[in-house]
């Protein structure tokens, strides 16, 4: 990839103040970066919310991504923040052409609708990363701003993840596409045009803030989906599940007997977690293509190659 150091900022979910706006520029600046928000006024807002609703119009949002999508200068795009909304633009997406341009779409958490749509309607793949106020905010780790900022930059060109092979299921080799993101914005999805669809793929899953008991559900209602449609993933990947939110805090126990019940019920499909629980919510949080093509070594090692 070719540098290119314009990035279109966007804010399809919940908005930025003008403060959180001033200071995401500043970091972008330091690194060398220029910003470009289209729609600036009308997407964000004078002072932060004390909730996580998205409180801009929706076609506002639509039309600042829609803007950067199609923007001929910049390679770039990245997410200002998750939060809330992101999946009231979708109807939007898809009345429009798919951008001629390929792009790094950076956003993962409630961002996992869009890129659900990009990689599934277009064919479009996008990167969980951090969000770009969780970089300016140092709301992540050193090494997990460094990484995303060097792979924009085209200095990173591959990923390794050491896996835990939950089932020792034996393989030779397991290559596909990998899809998935946030579990609960998945589950938000189904049952709508926007609705995953990991057949024949990797399906990767993660979350914060969401109780075992919770994602006991969400995993129930994934493996019935897989039964009753003979919709099967080639493997199941986990992320991070124990990064806490204002909503709550994980408790490991629960999650772990969470994630027992899924393995159980989901049979002969290979299940994995990554070991280091940087995928995903987590402060040590590091990059994953989704909608790009993928390999689990017989090992149990993820690989990927950029772009």
């Amino acid at each position: 990839m070719i540098f290119n150091n314009l990035i279109d900022i966007v804010m399809p979910a919940t908005p930025c103040s003008r403060a959180e706006v001033k200071a995401m520029k500043e970091f972008l600046i330091l690194h060398n970066f220029r910003a470009n928000i289209f729609l600036e006024e009308q997407t964000t807002i004078a002072h932060k919310n004390s909730h996580e609703f998205s409180t801009i119009n929706p076609k506002y949002r639509f039309e600042q991504l829609h803007h950067a999508l199609e923007n001929p200068n910049s390679q770039i795009i990245w997410c200002a923040r998750g939060g809330y909304g992101s999946a009231e633009i979708i109807e939007y997406l898809y009345s429009i052409n798919r951008p001629k341009k390929n792009k790094i779409f950076i956003g993962f958490s409630d961002i996992t609708s869009i890129n659900i749509f990009l990689n599934q309607q277009w064919q479009y793949p996008s990167l969980t990363a951090p969000t770009l106020i969780q970089c300016a905010y140092d709301m992540v780790s050193v090494d997990s701003i460094k990484t995303v900022i060097d792979l924009i930059k085209g200095n990173v060109n591959s990923v390794t993840y050491q896996l835990t092979n939950l089932k020792n299921h034996n393989f030779s080799q397991i290559k596909g596409e990998l899809v998935g993101g946030c579990v609960s914005v998945i589950a938000g999805n189904f049952g709508c045009k926007n609705q995953l669809n990991w057949h024949n793929k990797i399906l990767f899953l993660e979350d914060e803030g969401e109780d075992g008991e919770r994602l006991d559900r969400y995993f129930h209602q994934i493996t019935m989906i897989i039964k009753e449609t003979h919709q099967r993933p080639l493997a199941i990947v986990l992320g991070n599940f124990m990064q806490g939110n204002p909503h709550g805090s994980p408790k490991l126990e629960n999650i772990e007997i969470a994630i027992a019940r899924f393995s159980e019920k989901t049979v002969d499909i290979p299940f994995f977690q990554e070991q280091s629980f940087c995928l995903g919510h987590s402060f040590n949080m590091l990059p994953l293509a989704i909608g790009h093509l993928s390999t689990i070594t017989n090992q149990n090692i993820l690989k990927q190659n950029f772009f």
